[in-house]
């Protein structure tokens, strides 16, 4: 893949993993932790990744883990914290791409087109069949003003944001030229979830987990 690397890249890892019954960071598939898998993808084309919440997972490989600031404010709260890293380290015009944890199957060119297209917003989000795919999408520290008001009044919707900030949606049209199966936004809450996961790495659907594919 040619040089076109995203400074910043956050893993959001503090969720409760309710439904999941564990921390879904740590289920394996394939033989790896699924939070590696996500860092396998981003890795290859982000300058710095760190991760947000949660126990340090990936230590071993020199992954820095970041403290929530924000008690009890979700995956807001992890958004939020990952725009104070990035303002404190690439100032107040820096942007951070933050994933969810549990997303294995993202693709690396999905990644580079979100922030391709940063010009002039304050987000640049996924939009599928299914609605906004919020945590799989970048964040300008412009917006921390606004997120930060939203947690201080318990506004914790994070579709809710991106009518009050300059929002830029990454259309399903678009979306299908880089990812044809929206595999990248197949998330593991639950057991079955889990299981379908495996059974398709087992099926080879689509090779999903070899990096740069």
């Amino acid at each position: 893949m040619e040089n076109r690397q995203i400074p910043l890249v956050a893993i959001l890892a503090g969720g409760k993993s309710s439904r999941m019954g564990m921390d879904k960071a740590e289920l394996m598939l394939s033989g790896m932790p699924i939070i590696e898998h996500v860092w396998n993808r981003v890795s290859s084309v982000a300058s710095e990744v760190v991760i947000v919440g949660g126990a340090p997972k990936l230590e071993h490989l020199g992954v820095k883990t970041i403290s929530d600031d924000y008690f009890n404010a979700g995956s807001l709260g992890g958004i939020a914290t990952a725009l104070n890293y990035c303002r404190q380290n690439l100032g107040a015009d820096g942007y951070v791409l933050c994933i969810a944890c549990d997303m294995p199957f993202i693709k690396e060119e999905l990644l580079v087109r979100l922030w391709g297209l940063r010009y002039g917003c304050d987000v640049v989000v996924p939009r599928t069949g299914k609605g906004f795919e919020p945590l799989c999408a970048l964040y300008g520290v412009s917006c921390l003003k606004e997120i930060s008001g939203r947690i201080s009044s318990g506004r914790l919707k994070i579709q809710q944001l991106f009518s009050k900030v300059r929002t830029r949606e990454l259309g399903i049209d678009e979306i299908l030229k880089i990812d044809p199966e929206v595999s990248s936004f197949i998330n593991i809450n639950s057991p079955d979830d889990l299981t379908a996961a495996r059974n398709h790495v087992d099926a080879g659907w689509p090779a999903m987990l070899n990096v740069g594919s």
